[in-house]
């Protein structure tokens, strides 16, 4: 009854599926298998039983009570505040998806970076107030959308052509990826006709 009480039959349902779950792994012997054991008893899945259900079932609950906490916090607080909350933990989520892209497409995370800084200089410039210009917030826009794009740049050539060191070394390994012969202009000293 006070189990009831404490959870919703929804978390204790889906700790129950742990426990199933957990008991048919360990009755089908499949970690005894992975260890290379061909037998197994009622003690090894047991042994094996109770891990295998006990975290997963720690972890549900311990999410359904962050989750009715929160929740309640949240009720507490108006709209203004809830909103500033959302839009911190948005802005966190895509942190972490822009740094999971920047580490598998390097050269698709740089695009974005491009694209994403000169939206944000069409913007800054568009809303600024033509009748009162912000010259400095007008500039530091476009020094940081400038910063944004040879940081994107550079991402994308890191992405499809490796670590670039030099200039030169860009456009050796640009040439060799687009097929191109790389030549390089020598100067030459002029010469008199004799």
């Amino acid at each position: 009854m006070l189990l009831s009480l404490l959870f919703p039959k929804s978390v204790l349902f889906v700790i129950g599926l742990w426990w199933a779950l957990a008991a048919v792994l360990a009755g089908i012997g499949i970690f005894e298998r992975l260890k290379g054991r061909n037998a197994f008893t009622v003690r090894t899945i047991l042994r094996n039983m109770f891990p295998l259900a006990l975290v997963p079932s720690a972890l549900t609950v311990i999410v359904h009570v962050v989750a009715v906490y929160l929740l309640r916090f949240a009720n507490q607080l108006d709209a203004t505040t809830r909103n500033e909350i959302l839009v911190a933990v948005v802005v966190v989520l895509w942190g972490l998806l822009a740094y999971v892209m920047k580490l598998k497409k390097p050269f698709w995370y740089g695009l974005v970076e491009v694209i994403a800084s000169v939206l944000f200089v069409i913007s800054a410039v568009a809303n600024s107030d033509p009748a009162q210009p912000n010259h400095l917030a007008i500039v530091s826009a476009i020094l940081a959308a400038v910063y944004v794009v040879v940081r994107g740049l550079a991402n994308m050539t890191e992405g499809s052509l490796g670590k670039v060191e030099t200039f030169d070394q860009f456009i050796e390994k640009l040439s060799a990826k687009l097929g191109i012969q790389a030549s390089r202009a020598v100067s030459s000293s002029p010469q008199s006709h004799q």
